[in-house]
Formats: C-alpha cells, sequence, structure tokens
C-alpha cells in the first residue's frame, strides 16, 4: 500500500476513516457485526476490487490450496495481506515451478495418490514427490499470485503466454460486463466473449449514440473495447482484446456454461459460440 506519511498520506488516513465510519459499519452489520476474518478462495479476486474491499476495512485474506494437499497450501495475517498475492507459503511447505510456470509443491499434506487410479497418481506426483497441481503461477517477495490453470493458458501464435483468467477478472471489475471468457490460444489477437448487463448497457448506448438492441454494430464494437481496454491497462500489449461478441443472455450452471461451483467451462461456452468465435478471428488466422 502507498505510505501514509506526509499531506498525501495524511489525505488517504482521513479518507479511509469517513468510509470506514459511513460505510463500512453499516457493511458490517449486514454480516452480523462480529465478522473477524474473511477469506477468499476457489476463484480469482482481481486486484482492484481487492483494494477496494481492503480500503473499505473488510478483514479479508486470500488465500491457496487443494484437496491434493490436505486443503491450504499459503495465507497470510491481516496486517500483512498484499491484493493479488495469496500469501506465503505455509510452514513446511514447499514450492518451486516447472518451465511451464505450473506450480509444484512438495510437503508432509500431500496425498500419497488417488484411490485405485495409479495411471492418474503418476500424472500428479512425480518420483521425488512434488504435486503437480495444474496451476501456473509465481512468486514475488515470498507471496504466491496465481494466474490460472495451465491448461486454460493462452500461447498465441506469436509465442507470447497470457492467463485468460486474470484479463476475465479485471473485464468484470466494470458493472457493464457480466461475465467474460478470453480467447486466442494458438492465434495472433487476443479476443473476447463478453455477457452485458442489459440496463447498464442500455445506459452506455443512450450516452454514445450506439443502438441499444444491438452491441455488436462496429460503433458498438469499438465503444466496448475501449471500455475495456482503460479497464486492462496494466496489461501488456499483445493481451489486449482486439476484438469481441457482446450478448446479454448469462451463461448458467442449468445451460451447462457454469460448473456447480460457478466457473465457466471454457469448452462449453466456446462449443456453444463456435460460429461467432470463428468470425472473430477472420483476418487473424
Amino acid at each position: 500500500m502507498a505510505s501514509d506519511r506526509g499531506a498525501d498520506g495524511l489525505k488517504r488516513r482521513a479518507q479511509r476513516a469517513l468510509i470506514r465510519l459511513f460505510v463500512t459499519r453499516k457493511l458490517m452489520k449486514r454480516f452480523g457485526g462480529r465478522v473477524r476474518l474473511m477469506v477468499c478462495g476457489g476463484a480469482p479476486l482481481s486486484n482492484d476490487l481487492a483494494r477496494i474491499l481492503q480500503t473499505i476495512g473488510l478483514p479479508l485474506l486470500e488465500g491457496y490450496g487443494l484437496a491434493e494437499a490436505a486443503g491450504p497450501v499459503s495465507g497470510d495475517f491481516l496486517a500483512d495481506y498484499v491484493p493479488g498475492a495469496v500469501g506465503r507459503p505455509l510452514d513446511g511447505v514447499d514450492i518451486k515451478f516447472a518451465e511451464s510456470g505450473e506450480i509444484l509443491l512438495r510437503s508432509g499434506s500431500v496425498m500419497s495418490g488417488y484411490w485405485k487410479r495409479p495411471a492418474e497418481t503418476a500424472k500428479a506426483l512425480d518420483e521425488d514427490g512434488w504435486l503437480h497441481t495444474g496451476d501456473v503461477g509465481e512468486l514475488h517477495d515470498g507471496r504466491l499470485h496465481i494466474h490460472g490453470r495451465i491448461r486454460d493458458l493462452i500461447v498465441l501464435s506469436t509465442g507470447e503466454k497470457l492467463a485468460p483468467s486474470d484479463i476475465e477478472s479485471q473485464i468484470i471489475t466494470d458493472a457493464l460486463f457480466e461475465q467474460a471468457l478470453v480467447l486466442g490460444d494458438k492465434k495472433p489477437i487476443v479476443v473476447a466473449l463478453v455477457v452485458l448487463d442489459n440496463e447498464g448497457w442500455i445506459q452506455f448506448a443512450a450516452m454514445h449514440g450506439l443502438d441499444p438492441t444491438d452491441p455488436n454494430t462496429a460503433a458498438g464494437q469499438e465503444a466496448l473495447r475501449e471500455r475495456i481496454a482503460a479497464k486492462c491497462q496494466a496489461f501488456p500489449n499483445y493481451a489486449e482484446v482486439r476484438r469481441l461478441h457482446a450478448s446479454f443472455e448469462p451463461w448458467t450452471v442449468e445451460d451447462g456454461l457454469l460448473s456447480v461451483t460457478l466457473k465457466i467451462k471454457r469448452d462449453a461456452v466456446s462449443t456453444r459460440y463456435q460460429a461467432e468465435i470463428e468470425g472473430l478471428f477472420v483476418g487473424h488466422e
């Protein structure tokens, strides 16, 4: 976090004090008024949202773990929390990374294998006892940062690699976008499928003189791309969303496009929108 020293620091302290007086107290009452700790895990939390929640004063922590390692792998203390990271490896947990960026774990808590599934066990555990998690990440200042599943990693035809979940989670911090799926594996550009908030789009269209019934006109596409670009300035140029297709129908568990834990099924959505996706890459094969 930025330093609280000097005139700017005094201003930030005053802002936080007002926020916690008029916002945090009311919000904490909604949670029962006695919340001591909130832990976020299971899906990416955008850095911007994490910082907002931290500024509001929610006692939030992020963590990382998986069943094959008997639960928690990394975490932090409230006073040491850094938005965007999932904490430091717990005592007794060793972490290293494969050339692909995959996180490898070794500890006394790692499983001995899957019950009666030797082939899958051999894929997950190497002969030195390292668990291949299937997650991509890196360590910064001793803290673990997760960038998504290795099977979801996008490798552009130009050779650059990117984690789509990082971009997707950033896009949906904008209330105009309810859901997003970023694509581009083995292609020269990055594209996206997005689900828009209907009321938000109508207001946005009115402000920009766009067709409120069709967000996929040339003008609508350009306006949406600019909106996404403004949210994703921290990403490198090759990760910029160059084309997109927008719709209003949300992806749900019932239609088979979300898992029961509400994660987007990339293959299912890609199959459902195959024609639209192919159209996005026309001229960029």
